[in-house]
């Protein structure tokens, strides 16, 4: 059963328009590349164009993100609060806060994906 599975995420397409979220001035007028499994699913296609992708190709697109970490030096304040994570959180509200298990800093993440996709199917 896992297989069906896989092919019909295979076959089916969607209509979509993809877009790069970051404004990288060398990858502004270059063409966005996805390839699945093997060089029979990949997709070629320029940033803002009407393109048909399978579920797997349009799955590879939304795992892709940036992710950016700021570690919290123990020096900081922050570690003097009642509750250093509540402390590390209202800092940086747009991260996620967590801490490494070695050093015990607290670690904030955001994870920013690198495309965005704009569904043009009507269902």
């Amino acid at each position: 059963m896992p297989e069906d599975k896989v092919k019909v995420k295979r076959k089916a397409k969607k209509l979509v328009r993809v877009h790069r979220s970051n404004v990288d001035p060398d990858n502004k007028n270059t063409p966005i590349y996805v390839c699945v499994n093997d060089a029979s699913q990949k997709k070629t296609f320029w940033p803002g164009e009407e393109v048909k992708l399978t579920v797997s190709q349009l799955d590879v697109l939304r795992n892709s993100v940036e992710e950016i970490r700021v570690v919290i030096p123990s020096e900081s304040g922050i570690y003097m609060a009642q509750n250093p994570i509540v402390a590390a959180r209202d800092q940086y509200p747009d991260m996620v806060p967590g801490k490494d298990p070695v050093t015990g800093l607290i670690e904030m993440t955001q994870k920013i994906p690198n495309y965005i996709i704009e569904s043009l199917d009507s269902d």
